[in-house]
């Protein structure tokens, strides 16, 4: 007899609101990062999303001009 045995077709189970609202925001959230996979969003982008922090970018201060060109 498996785990699987235990549980009937239409079983109900004792679960708190909060515990659901936890459950749902949690998938809701894996949900949008599957599709932004799917869709080709850029790491960043998922990575903001995930954490909800707005990333810096680690080259704006950083000109792209050579030293050549700031000389003439």
């Amino acid at each position: 007899m498996g785990l699987m045995d235990v549980f009937k077709e239409e079983e109900t189970a004792n679960l708190r609101l909060s515990t659901l609202y936890e459950l749902l925001k949690q998938s809701a959230q894996k949900e949008l990062i599957i599709n932004g996979i799917n869709c080709d969003v850029p790491h960043k982008y998922l990575r903001e999303i995930i954490t909800g922090n707005s990333e810096s970018n680690i080259f704006s201060g950083i000109d792209n001009i050579s030293s050549k060109e700031r000389e003439e």
